[in-house]
Formats: structure tokens, sequence, C-alpha cells
């Protein structure tokens, strides 16, 4: 079987780590190959990429309508003579040729901007948890098969159990995107704000990981109440950092506002970090609704506020060594990388074995 997964970017973020991840994965059994329609590709990102998966790049710039680069899109994939086309990103269905589009399987992750006039053009559509599979039926009454995104749990390092004495610093993360509206960074600083001038709690420390268009408004408001001791902006970090020093933290918050599935929530789950997310479908749904880990009500700071406080009450208590330790194995169980890549595999041949 040959596969191509289709893109538009390749720059640091969870979707092109994934496919990395997942290329990496079934070029083990079968010829895989990515295509890249944008310019935006970060070389660095390029390295992950197993050797055996070539990764081809139309360099077209974002916008751009010449039909020059569908024409180069299409003359690749006509070289490559791939029996499934796996979109990550709706719009690719426009670039492809009638040949192709019987081919085309799209990755739905997440349904903010979800546009009926792409995904029903799809041979088939896959969900990432059941919240999006939900969200995709009762927008369109399209039906989806669920394939949980997966991680590379045996490369990142586990958090040792070691026993914080009461004034050493509390210390958190929060990856994502520095978008406020979708991830909630800002309630993050609420409640820090709170913790240290309300509570007196001043031996806390939030790192954030991530870049986008809220970064100086988040600066701004740091600054406005001096917080600069208690909060720090990492910038972008590659996997191989974030695998390395998740361990490094005593809890990972997750305040988005809408989250189809979480992987960052995974990540922390399978480093033995505990986390905090907002009762949003996506979190809820990996954390089993509180099973696996704490959760608040989404946008509601002083739940937030509470839910923290209870969590540094909790620190290094047998309860929460018992919520960790099953958070790991359920991420060890059902959210391998290994199963991700074998669990689209097994798609395609039920696709390819029907058109025969």
């Amino acid at each position: 079987m040959r596969i191509v997964h289709l893109t538009f970017t390749f720059r640091q973020g969870g979707i092109p780590a994934l496919l990395v991840d997942i290329t990496n994965e079934q070029v083990k059994a079968d010829p895989t190959n990515i295509v890249v329609i944008n310019n935006q590709i970060h070389e660095e990102m390029l390295v992950e990429v197993n050797p055996d998966v070539k990764v081809y790049k139309i360099n077209r710039s974002e916008g751009n309508k010449n039909p020059y680069y569908a024409l180069k899109l299409n003359y690749i994939l006509w070289r490559l003579k791939p029996d499934i086309i796996h979109c990550h990103g709706e719009k690719c269905i426009e670039y492809l040729l009638p040949l192709f589009r019987k081919k085309a399987v799209l990755t739905v992750h997440d349904t903010l901007k979800l546009n009926p006039l792409y995904y029903s053009k799809y041979k088939k559509l896959y969900a990432i948890s059941k919240t999006v599979q939900q969200d995709v039926l009762s927008h369109f009454e399209l039906k989806s098969e669920i394939v949980y995104n997966g991680i590379q749990t045996n490369k990142i390092i586990i958090k040792t159990k070691i026993k914080k004495a009461q004034q050493d610093v509390f210390k958190m993360i929060q990856i994502g995107r520095l978008v406020t509206d979708i991830k909630g960074q800002h309630l993050s600083i609420e409640v820090i704000k709170i913790l240290v001038y309300k509570y007196k709690i001043t031996n806390i420390h939030l790192d954030f990981i991530g870049w986008g268009k809220d970064y100086d408004q988040l600066i701004k408001i740091i600054q406005e109440f001096n917080l600069e001791n208690n909060i720090s902006f990492l910038g972008l970090k590659d996997r191989p950092y974030i695998y390395s020093n998740l361990c490094e933290y005593d809890l990972m918050v997750h305040p988005s506002l809408y989250e189809g599935f979480g992987l960052n929530i995974v990540e922390a789950m399978a480093a033995k970090v505990p986390v905090l997310v907002s009762d949003t479908e996506g979190p809820m749904e990996v954390i089993e609704n509180g099973k696996f880990g704490y959760f608040f009500k989404t946008g509601n700071v002083n739940d937030f506020t509470e839910k923290l406080i209870q969590i540094l009450n909790k620190s290094n208590t047998e309860f929460q060594d018992e919520l960790i330790e099953n958070a790991y194995y359920h991420v060890v169980n059902n959210f391998d990388i290994k199963d991700t890549a074998q669990g689209y595999v097994k798609e395609y041949k039920m696709l390819t074995e029907k058109a025969d």
C-alpha cells in the first residue's frame, strides 16, 4: 500500500508533530510520503522524519491562487501513485484532481471552523475523539471513525517521586498557542494573581510554552500585576525539549475554552505529571471525567483557583500518587503512537479493499 500524507504547513505544533510520528511508524511496513502545500516549513521538524519518508515541498505562499501549485501537487501525486491520500486540513481536497479525490481521507482535528463544502467531498472522515465525532455528526449528519491521536510514550522522561518541602516552589506548565480565546492563558495568569495577592501563596511558578498573537497582551498583564517572578514565557520548544523537561513540573494546567482532544495533556500524563484541565469535552474525554486528572468549570477563574489550591494541598499524598500512576497506564494502553498509526492503516486497507 502506498500512502501519502497531505498538509498545508509543517511548522512546530501538534498536527505536524503527530504527522511525523505517524509516518515514521507507517513507513516501517508501507511506502509513506509527506507532501506540504505551503512554504511554511520548519526545517528542524524535518530532522525528526524517518529518512525513508520523503517530504515533497510545493512551496506555495499562503493565499496564492496561481494554478501552477495545484498542477505541481497533482503531478507529484501522479508520480507517487498513492492508494490513500491522507489529508490534514479540510481544504486540501480543493487542490486535488477527481482521480485523487477518490482516494482522499481527512482527519478532523477540531470543529471550530466547520465547512460542509469540504467535509462531504472526502471518501472517509476520521475524528480524533468522540467529541469531534459527535460535532461532525451533529453539524453535517456525516459519519466518521474515531482514531485517537497518539504519542511516543517510550520517549517521554518520567517524573521521579521526590517529596517537596512546603517552602519549595511548585512548578506548573501550560503548553499551547498563545491564543487566549481558545487556549485560555489569561485565565492561568488571573489565577496566579489571586494566589499571590489574595492567598499569599508566592512559592509557585508557571511556565508558558508556545507562541501566538496574544503574546504582547499577556506580557502586559503580567507586568501590570508584577508577576514576573511567578510567570515565564519560554517560547516555542521542540518535542525533544518538552519530552525531556515535562518531568521537572509538578502540574500541567490546561484551561482551554475549546479543545477537541488535548495531546499535551496526554504527554503530561505519560510523564507522570498530574493535570488540571477545563471541563471542555475533549480534555474530559482524555481524563475520563476526572478518573485520571483534575478539572474545573471552563472559563471559571474561581473554580480554577479552588481546584488548584486543593491540588497544592494534596501534593505528595497517596491519593495523588495513585491518580498519577493510573493516568500513566491509561495513556500507555490507549494513546501510543503505534496504535494510532496501525489504526489508520487498518482503515486504509478496508477502504481500498472495498474499492477493489
